[in-house]
């Protein structure tokens, strides 16, 4: 399955012809010469461009696919062509409506995307990176992963997370949110509908389309929580949902057949919001859970410090926020790869390991927010997860789970954001990726495309919010 193809460029512009009689000539003449070395050199020579081809790295990266907007809730979402015409009807990933028209849906050409050649003749690749290089089966396709093991590692993968040397790989905040997964967005739900976000008994936190709200009331001894609750759609059975722990299922292989094996608990869950005001006093409270252990931050927002805690136990010195404004700053709470991490404003204030069992169970309710009469109203609430590295669906890994691989100078080890369909290191019969074969790094989705008109007369257009740098 290959990822990419290069696609035709522009021819440049040819200098005139040079002329003595006049010394604006030779200047316009020097001006269209460097212009045209800067096109060959710059962006022909060491920023290539691709279009993808494939679904191994959605959603980071999307092949060819079908846009559908959601006929309850509203929400425009994607999913790869190559299942569009294995069923009619496509589920929304937030609200759970699965009466949305699949095969009448409009097809999206793949992502066109930028390809740095120089970076790597400086440095070699980084784990978590993605790289594009010439598949190792097909040598005149371009394919591109990520990277998770260097030159000399011995890499194993357990339970969807990479070890190194026996030593579990943890993702840095830049990292998590380039491979993260929306699970649930609460700017896109419907009446009627179950919530995902609930709060206690005689919880005062109140809903209001795309924010939570709650007031500056402080009760002794009493947290509030307002908690997330996750819920699949039941197949065939629109609007039913059934709760259980986040799975590593993505929305764009619909269509794909899933066995039951291939469908596994993801306890890595994120959540990010923004906190639009806050009024009086008290503290912030957030908790989540991997399905074994607890953990829970405390932010005083007066006093600018948050203490964490493990299973009720401190974890840590209390630390310190940033300075600056409290309103308006985004919020971001995650455990993944065993990792409490909490990032105020963009800045990474805790990343804190621990240690744990390889395999774990997750949770129906991994993550909650809370107030201790603080008066805060939230927006923008989403709730992500990690990754997850597991079995393709079309063939066995030649990589078993408890199976480790010793790269040799020079090699990697590659894996593809969608797991579940992606062609990579885990089923090649040499695992590892020669070095001299990586052709450089993706820089920059540079012309994505949407479908605009009427249904006889859809045709595309760029589409500039999904211009994007790629992490």
């Amino acid at each position: 399955m290959h990822h990419l193809r290069k696609y035709a460029r522009t021819p440049g512009a040819r200098a005139g012809p040079r002329t003595a009689t006049s010394g604006i000539f030779p200047r316009l003449v020097l001006a269209l010469a460097v212009a045209l070395i800067g096109r060959v050199w710059f962006v022909e020579g060491l920023l290539v461009p691709f279009q993808v081809v494939s679904a191994s790295m959605a959603e980071t990266l999307r092949g060819p696919h079908r846009q559908v907007r959601c006929r309850d809730c509203g929400l425009g979402f994607a999913f790869g062509a190559e299942g569009a015409s294995l069923g009619s009807k496509a589920v929304c990933p937030h609200c759970g409506c699965a009466e949305n028209e699949s095969a009448r849906a409009a097809q999206v050409a793949g992502d066109r995307l930028m390809v740095d050649k120089l970076t790597f003749r400086f440095r070699g690749p980084r784990r978590w990176e993605p790289v594009a290089f010439r598949h190792p089966e097909r040598p005149r396709e371009t394919s591109v992963k990520r990277v998770v093991g260097l030159p000399g590692e011995s890499i194993e993968i357990r339970h969807g997370d990479i070890y190194v040397e026996g030593v579990l790989q943890r993702k840095p905040l830049e990292q998590q949110r380039g491979m993260a997964v929306l699970v649930h967005d609460t700017g896109w739900t419907r009446p009627g509908l179950q919530p995902r976000w609930v709060g206690g008994p005689l919880s005062r936190w109140q809903a209001a389309p795309g924010r939570f709200i709650h007031p500056p009331v402080h009760e002794p001894g009493r947290v509030d929580w307002l908690t997330y609750r996750h819920a699949t759609v039941v197949p065939g059975k629109s609007g039913r949902l059934v709760e259980g722990p986040i799975g590593d299922v993505l929305p764009y292989n619909q269509g794909r057949t899933l066995h039951p094996k291939q469908v596994h608990p993801v306890p890595d869950a994120m959540l990010t919001f923004r906190l639009a005001r806050v009024l009086g006093a008290g503290g912030l409270f957030l908790r989540a859970t991997d399905g074994r252990d607890e953990f829970e931050v405390r932010i005083d927002t007066r006093r600018r410090v948050f203490e964490v805690a493990r299973n009720g136990r401190p974890l840590c010195p209390p630390g310190k926020l940033p300075d600056g404004s409290i309103e308006g700053v985004r919020v971001e709470w995650s455990l993944f790869d065993r990792q409490v991490l909490l990032a105020w404003g963009g800045d990474t204030v805790l990343a804190l390991p621990y240690d744990g069992d390889d395999a774990l169970p997750g949770s129906s309710s991994p993550l909650a927010i809370g107030s201790d009469g603080l008066g805060i109203e939230i927006r923008d609430l989403r709730v992500y997860r990690d990754v997850y590295y597991g079995r393709p669906f079309r063939r066995n890994s030649t990589q078993r789970e408890g199976h480790a691989t010793r790269l040799r100078e020079g090699e990697y080890y590659v894996l593809g954001d969608n797991s579940a369909v992606s062609d990579d290191s885990r089923f090649w019969p040499d695992p590892a990726l020669p070095g001299q074969w990586i052709v450089g790094r993706p820089l920059l989705v540079h012309l994505p495309a949407r479908p605009i008109g009427p249904a006889r007369w859809r045709f595309q257009v760029p589409d500039p919010a999904r211009i994007r740098y790629i992490r």
